[in-house]
């Protein structure tokens, strides 16, 4: 095989996991993911493992997990047939056995506990506070959002300022210097996980920006598509500490009065605000999530 440089195996382990993510609902093996990484499946999950300290199944495993307990916390009207079809499982025996063998009780049994447990199920989550949220909410939109591509950088190291800071100069120079940069280009910010949920250092955020013409990636960097569909559009000022607790006012306030639920794909952040806005200092945003009408 042709030597392969870290580089390129880090983004090819990187488009495996945007797969992973983008395609949570469906059925897929070894042998696919390897063809997304372009890798030989023996090859391909020996370096996954290398790189992600989990091999690529037990990586997709946790993801499909993750997903079901993040939905389970913040949507409580999701049923839970409806959470194992979103979350990859063909059945909710099948989902039900997974979830106890990883968390110790039911899923059921789990959305009926009046405290959450956190990912290791040692120690409770406190719930975050939604008090005073409706002050900082500036507007509610239902729209159909047409596809857009996104240009992002990606951090796996949990959500540390300095990993996230070091993002955003990254993107930002490699942009600038190709003349992609500009004064209303949408900057976005993809979390995909919540440190409660999942262990902080296996976290994951893109620093991203929209892009409406032709780009060839390079580096770190990659492109992919936020697809089209129904998205509910939640405007906030706020600061940096409280995007966290709006997250929770959407799901358990905003989508129930609206009569929606998620549907699954991923939730994006749109920064309005100047980018040079200290981080103690208020900010506008734009929490978009793609739902579907309430079952």
């Amino acid at each position: 095989m042709k030597q392969v440089s870290q580089q390129d195996q880090q983004n090819r382990i990187y488009r495996a996991i945007e797969y992973m993510e983008n395609h949570l609902q469906d059925s897929m093996v070894l042998e696919d993911l390897a063809v997304v990484a372009g890798f030989s499946p023996f090859y391909f999950h020996r370096i996954f493992t290398s790189w992600m300290e989990e091999s690529p199944i037990q990586y997709l495993n946790r993801l499909r997990l993750e997903r079901a307990v993040n939905l389970i916390e913040k949507n409580p009207m999701l049923n839970l047939t409806h959470i194992a079809g979103i979350c990859g499982y063909s059945s909710v025996s099948v989902f039900s056995r997974s979830f106890k063998q990883k968390y110790g009780l039911s899923p059921r049994t789990y959305r009926n506990e009046l405290t959450s447990h956190s990912a290791d199920t040692t120690q409770p989550i406190v719930p975050v506070s939604m008090e005073n949220m409706a002050a900082y909410q500036q507007g509610v939109e239902i729209l159909e959002m047409p596809a857009f591509n996104v240009l992002a950088v990606p951090t796996m190291q949990g959500y540390q300022l300095d990993s996230i800071c070091s993002a955003w100069e990254t993107l930002f120079t490699w942009t600038q210097a190709r003349q992609l940069w500009h004064a209303d280009i949408w900057r976005l910010g993809i979390s995909f996980d919540d440190p409660k949920i999942t262990p902080l250092g296996k976290c994951r955020y893109y620093a991203a920006c929209r892009i409406d013409k032709p780009v060839k990636a390079a580096g770190n960097l990659s492109i992919f598509t936020i697809p089209e569909g129904k998205y509910i559009l939640c405007h906030f000022e706020l600061t940096v500490d409280k995007i966290q607790a709006a997250y929770h006012w959407v799901f358990h306030k905003i989508m129930l009065d609206a009569q929606v639920q998620y549907r699954g794909g991923m939730v994006y952040e749109r920064y309005l605000s100047p980018s040079e806005t200290p981080a103690n200092q208020p900010m506008r945003l734009t929490i978009a999530i793609p739902i579907e009408d309430l079952r």
